[in-house]
């Protein structure tokens, strides 16, 4: 019973990791301690654009050059507002790419959970015999299912180091609105 749990769980972080492979896609922002839920970050072409779905459709671009466009009118920078967007950019960029990495692996780990669970399906079949029972097939499933649960376990912590990226980059949000003026006067960036 208890590796039935695990066959769960591994099949749970298939679906919720293969959702993380699309972060680099819509992303929501984390400002004043809520979550903007129709505004989303796209990346397109090494640009980062944060698109709010809620109010007229304003969208702001921080290009791979970490240049700024506000509804595509070009916002000059200083040297010290250039070094932010260049911060956010990077860091926008590599949660994507980690995420995609956490991503894979968890389709990888939810795999050899189904593949575990088949097996297990199979081995039932087993207990038709005489000379195997319950705890025979528990011994033949429950190394392959600890090594498959040490898997999620470390994927799970290698996880929270996005959560860390974000903190991040909300606290790079929050500067970029102090120091630029046009960013502050958008009412939902």
């Amino acid at each position: 019973m208890k590796r039935s749990y695990t066959f769960l769980l591994a099949v749970l972080l298939l679906f919720f990791f293969a959702g993380a492979v699309n972060a680099c896609e819509k992303y929501s922002i984390f400002h004043n301690n809520c979550i903007m839920d129709d505004v989303s970050i796209d990346i397109d072409d090494g640009s980062v654009i944060l698109i709010s779905h809620d109010r007229d459709g304003d969208e702001v671009e921080i290009t791979e050059d970490y240049e700024l466009y506000i509804n595509g009118r070009h916002i000059r920078t200083t040297k010290e507002q250039k070094e932010l967007l260049a911060e956010y950019h990077e860091l926008v960029m590599q949660m994507a790419d980690y995420g995609k990495e956490i991503g894979l692996e968890g389709a990888k780990i939810g795999i050899e959970g189904a593949r575990l669970g088949l097996k297990a399906i199979a081995c039932v079949f087993k207990l038709l015999r005489s000379d195997y029972d319950s705890d025979d097939l528990e011994r033949e499933i429950e190394a392959e299912a600890d090594k498959l649960e040490a898997r999620a376990e470390k994927l799970e912590i290698e996880a929270e180091k996005i959560e860390e990226m974000a903190e991040d980059l909300e606290d790079l949000h929050e500067d970029l609105i102090d120091e630029i003026p046009q960013l502050a006067e958008l009412d939902w960036y």
